[in-house]
């Protein structure tokens, strides 16, 4: 299982090096790179959920340790990786799954 759980880490790596086409890993772009992420693991019916969390956060710091050479933004990205990312991926999960109704009312002043 856990030679399963590393080569799905080396794909969401490889994934991230896609999307990311050239540009750099920021606090900006990690949003979508996590929901990119989760959307390649959802397709993955041999992990659990818990699982698949772990290992989009494995991919995530792997990318930050190999591909981020500034030892301060590779410890700032890793930093958000810790406190945000298994927040934001429950988040995700919970609007997905119906358990969390986002309701955004219009705000737009100019529509009156």
């Amino acid at each position: 299982m856990e030679q399963q759980n590393l080569n799905f880490t080396n794909i969401l790596v490889d994934e991230m090096i896609k999307i990311l086409d050239g540009k750099k890993l920021t606090t900006t772009n990690m949003t979508l790179i996590v929901f990119s992420l989760m959307q390649a693991m959802e397709r993955c019916k041999t992990v659990s959920g818990l699982e698949k969390k772990l290992i989009v956060i494995n991919a995530l710091n792997k990318f930050i340790e190999t591909n981020v050479n500034d030892e301060v933004e590779s410890q700032q990205l890793q930093m958000i990786v810790t406190l945000t990312v298994p927040t934001l991926i429950d988040t995700l999960v919970s609007v997905d799954s119906g358990e969390l109704r986002l309701r955004m009312k219009k705000l737009c002043f100019m529509c009156k």
